[in-house]
């Protein structure tokens, strides 16, 4: 009898890790998730977990508690009383293989210990993804982010971190009153970081002479000028201060050309001008370090995800390419104009590769792929795929580039799986703060990290 009852209560015990919260837990998940993510806090997260049963979240939060102070032989409890609850579900495995490998190599990067964990977890059959507890808290995460950021939102206005905070806010959209502001604090004499973010939110001169800048946005002729005026000189203040940097120059180069079929002879000199700079842009490491410091004069030392977006924010302020103007340009030119127009776009190609981000890989080899296309078109560019099909059909503008292709295969399984931005939203501080250094000082290496395959030579020489 005694026996059946110690039964029971084990089944019991079972079926309440395994069932799912109540709302009062979830809430306090939720809150606790945040203290861990955004602040580092154990002892609050500890204190609002207390009441809360040991489900399968809580224990997931206690263990990344414990990971955190460096409790790691706690942290490995958690996280194998996760695997004995839920043995199918990876998150476990994960977790308890990054504390193995915390305890095994204490001086290893948190970064290739998780992804080692990661890897190892992977290759079993019923492998299928990290769970996604960002998403699931996301609610309390973002109260949280807007209760902690609200004081500072309004602490700075009236000063150019107005911006900035407003940026971090999500009320920065497009609309007339978003221009307004980053005209207002894009003069000049504004920190660098500041007009950086100003420029990307003003929206480009091409959409502001759009129908759908009147009337969607409902721009007025006056707020359009003003802004127009404002993005050329922020342009040109900031190719004076970043000589060696192409995006700018281009940027403006064509805001120039935007309504022309073909370039002209000044048009491919400027062109050819900035293709002999040095970088294409600021790396997104060095943004994240600019707005990190202007955060931390905030007194918010902690904002690592709002600090990636204003980076990111940046990095990706939209750039016209001007490769379809090049391929009408190339049509019918003679060989060395057009050989000359293909090294151009080759070289600012290379560049953007170069800055190991993403964005610029793809952009980058995109532009790689229409030099190659204009270079094999002996003849006249618009009937060189009929005249030379084979040796075309692989650097067409429709086609992918041989190295991108082979990029992708070994990026593949890691970029399509949840690891990467597990590293960014597992609430430990250390994993976030690292994950968040390394993937903006080189993307492609990072994503590496967690890919089966190592860099193929084939893009190697273009990541130098």
């Amino acid at each position: 009898m005694r026996l059946r009852f110690f039964i029971a209560l084990l089944a019991i015990a079972v079926l309440a890790g395994g069932c799912a919260a109540t709302r009062a837990e979830r809430q306090a998940l939720g809150s606790a998730y945040s203290d861990l993510l955004m602040e580092g806090d154990t002892a609050r997260a500890r204190e609002r977990l207390e009441p809360v049963r040991d489900i399968y979240d809580k224990l997931f939060l206690m263990a990344c508690a414990e990971l955190t102070d460096g409790n790691l032989d706690k942290a490995k409890s958690y996280a194998e009383r996760m695997v004995e609850m839920k043995p199918k579900i990876p998150d476990g495995r994960v977790l308890l293989g990054l504390v193995n490998r915390r305890i095994a190599h204490p001086d290893e990067s948190w970064v290739v210990a998780f992804a080692t964990a990661w890897k190892e977890a992977s290759d079993s059959e019923d492998f299928d993804g990290l769970s996604d507890f960002y998403e699931k808290y996301s609610s309390a995460i973002e109260s949280a982010r807007t209760e902690k950021y609200q004081a500072a939102y309004e602490a700075s206005k009236g000063t150019p971190d107005e911006l900035l905070m407003a940026h971090a806010m999500g009320l920065m959209n497009g609309s007339a009153e978003s221009i307004e502001l980053a005209l207002k604090y894009s003069k000049p004499d504004a920190p660098l970081e500041i007009r950086l973010l100003a420029l990307s939110e003003i929206p480009p001169l091409t959409y502001l002479d759009s129908e759908v800048g009147y009337e969607y946005i409902k721009l007025s002729p006056e707020l359009i000028k003003k802004a127009k005026t404002r993005t050329s000189e922020l342009r040109r203040q900031l190719s004076a201060e970043f000589p060696d940097l192409m995006i700018y120059d281009l940027a403006s180069l064509m805001e120039d050309i935007h309504d022309k079929e073909i370039l002209e002879v000044a048009d491919i000199v400027r062109l050819e001008e900035i293709s002999k700079k040095d970088k294409f842009s600021l790396t997104l490491n060095e943004l994240y370090n600019l707005f990190n410091a202007r955060f931390s004069g905030l007194g918010l030392s902690n904002a690592h995800f709002e600090v990636l977006d204003a980076a990111l924010t940046v990095t990706t302020t939209y750039v016209m390419s001007p490769r379809g103007i090049v391929i009408d340009t190339a049509a019918g030119a003679p060989e060395d104009k057009r050989l000359r127009l293909a090294d151009i776009l080759d070289n600012i190609g290379k560049a953007q590769v170069r800055q190991g981000e993403t964005i610029f890989l793809f952009t980058g080899f995109a532009y790689i792929s229409v030099a190659n296309y204009v270079r094999a078109c002996r003849g006249n560019v618009e009937t060189c795929a009929e005249e030379e099909p084979e040796k075309v059909e692989a650097l067409s503008q429709d086609k992918e580039h041989d190295a991108l292709r082979l990029l992708r295969s070994p990026v593949a399984k890691a970029v399509k799986s949840t690891a990467p931005m597990a590293t960014f939203s597992w609430p430990i501080r250390a994993l976030n703060g690292e994950a968040i250094q390394r993937s903006t000082k080189n993307e492609v290496e990072y994503f590496l990290l967690f890919a089966d395959k190592p860099m193929p030579q084939e893009i190697e020489q273009y990541l130098k």
